[in-house]
């Protein structure tokens, strides 16, 4: 299992875990929940980053500032003695102020190549109108939108999501291209008309919903990037594989409802 070491970043004073299967971050506002999910995320994200490249050249304080500190918004976060210890299944990182390196392990080569996902608490941005066409800096909310515009459209009227047991329906419609829900009454409304509490469970829901059931009775989606990515490493030889079985860690910034 992952383990993990951080300290002295944002109201992080110090941090010693392993990633289990299943794990849940409670504990007051501005604890830190948030801050030890975004770092998760990036180690999880760079394991899998460097096993499609098959090597760690390229990882460097530059790389890291804008790969975590600036795509997470911790850029400020940064305290005297900060540090980040990760010890992955395929990699270690270090990231200090002296150090900033990340080193492939015995047996990489075994590891699975899985997604990792980022649901950011500004998720509820997916109700915006042409949220598609708005220009976004490249933080983690832009990328889960981008996800939410592939992800929404798996789940049409014929195969709209139960949420919970709130006995509401999502589904997304393509002819009016709007995220709706089903009220108990059979009614219809746009999620950009519902209350604030919905707009922010339905796009987590209904993602994870996707990771966990959506995704074994179909195929896989996979983006061109990973697609050369996998081609150009099975090309060297590094790996020989007859399928690829994704696992899917999930960090999750949650909201209640």
């Amino acid at each position: 299992m992952p383990k993990f070491i951080i300290d002295k970043i944002g109201p992080i004073e110090h941090v010693d875990f392993t990633l289990n299967k299943v794990n849940m971050l409670i504990g007051p506002q501005s604890s830190g929940k948030s801050t030890i999910a975004k770092v998760i995320s990036f180690c999880l994200w760079l394991e899998k980053d460097v096993l499609m490249r098959r090597n760690t050249d390229y990882v460097s304080w530059s790389f890291v500032e804008k790969q975590l500190l600036e795509f997470h918004k911790l850029k400020n976060y940064l305290n005297e003695g900060y540090a980040i210890f990760f010890v992955g299944d395929a990699i270690d990182f270090c990231y200090t102020k002296d150090m900033c390196f990340a080193k492939l392990k015995d047996g990489f080569e075994r590891c699975k190549i899985g997604k990792v996902a980022y649901i950011p608490a500004e998720r509820n941005a997916v109700t915006l109108p042409n949220i598609a066409s708005l220009k976004m800096p490249e933080y983690n909310t832009r990328s889960f939108i981008f996800d939410w515009l592939e992800v929404h459209q798996k789940f049409q009227k014929k195969n709209a999501v139960d949420l919970l047991k709130l006995k509401l329906k999502y589904y997304y419609d393509e002819s009016s291209q709007k995220d709706m829900i089903v009220l108990e009454d059979g009614k219809e409304i746009g999620l950009e008309e519902a209350s604030s509490g919905l707009q922010s469970v339905v796009p987590l829901y209904v993602y994870v919903y996707y990771l966990t059931h959506w995704i074994y009775d179909h195929q896989e989606d996979i983006s061109f990037e990973k697609k050369d990515r996998i081609e150009g490493a099975l090309s060297r030889e590094y790996i020989k594989v007859s399928s690829i079985n994704s696992i899917y860690p999930l960090v999750s910034d949650s909201r209640t409802l």
